[in-house]
């Protein structure tokens, strides 16, 4: 897939732009192949963004004991605290 978009950046590359787009992308080939190439970049986030649906990995039992974990330390560090000397 990174190949295609390079041959695509390099075909867009050695078309004249400007003469397609006029100052409508910016006024140079390389303002007007940054803004395609941006517009480009968000869309295909989107797509990925919307057709991947993300799965949880951490188990009831795993969180319940990361939970327990971190109430330990925390009450240890709030033990500590206290029981020091000024």
């Amino acid at each position: 897939m990174i190949a295609v978009g390079h041959l695509i950046g390099y075909g867009a590359g050695t078309i004249n732009l400007p003469n397609i787009f006029g100052t409508l992308l910016g006024d140079s080939q390389f303002k007007q192949l940054t803004v395609i190439a941006a517009a480009s970049l968000a869309f295909a986030v989107g797509v990925t963004s919307w057709a991947v649906e993300e799965r949880v990995l951490v188990s009831p039992a795993r969180y319940e004991a990361l939970l327990k974990q971190l109430r330990c330390r925390s009450l240890t560090v709030a033990e500590m605290r206290t029981s020091l000397e000024p």
